[in-house]
């Protein structure tokens, strides 16, 4: 078990530490903030990305990771993902996470993974990870994109 958030620790790690090497499909969609509103692809990395260095450092349960990463990636748009697909399977992550109905002051996100046993947790996290890498690299093709580097005038 052990091994498994060493591995989660080290892809989250290399993710983090290059973001701008990316690999995969260019289909990506990124949009910029409208009114000082933060959204496209930007935001969610940036949401991920604090939801999954909690996931990779914790000593919590499984259990209680999870509940800590959805809670932290919940509300996020469409705008925030690359694709339609990784979109369908963020909705995924957020019914699975809160089938069951709230209890007493828990509310249902707190219900359902508290209900999960770890693999099934563990399973969830890795689905979280793999949009984190999907959002990171279209993430890092943006801030790859020629138009981002500065403009230096011409040597006369």
């Amino acid at each position: 078990m052990h091994r498994d958030y060493v591995g989660l620790a080290s892809a989250f790690l290399r993710l983090a530490m290059a973001p701008n090497v990316v690999v995969g499909s260019s289909d990506i969609s990124v949009s910029r903030s409208i009114g000082g509103v933060p959204m496209g692809v930007d935001y969610g990395w940036e949401k991920f990305f604090t939801s999954i260095h909690y996931a990779a450092t914790s000593t919590e349960r499984l259990q209680q990771r999870l509940q800590v990463v959805v809670s932290g990636i919940d509300g996020l748009r469409r705008d925030s993902f690359p694709r339609d697909d990784t979109y369908e399977r963020f909705e995924k992550l957020m019914t699975a996470t809160k089938m069951l109905p709230a209890r007493g002051t828990e509310g249902r996100l707190a219900a359902t993974t508290s209900q999960m046993e770890e693999s099934e947790a563990k399973q969830w996290l890795q689905e979280a990870l793999g949009l984190f890498s999907d959002v990171a690299q279209a993430y890092g093709k943006e801030r790859a994109r020629p138009s981002s580097f500065p403009t230096y005038p011409k040597a006369t």
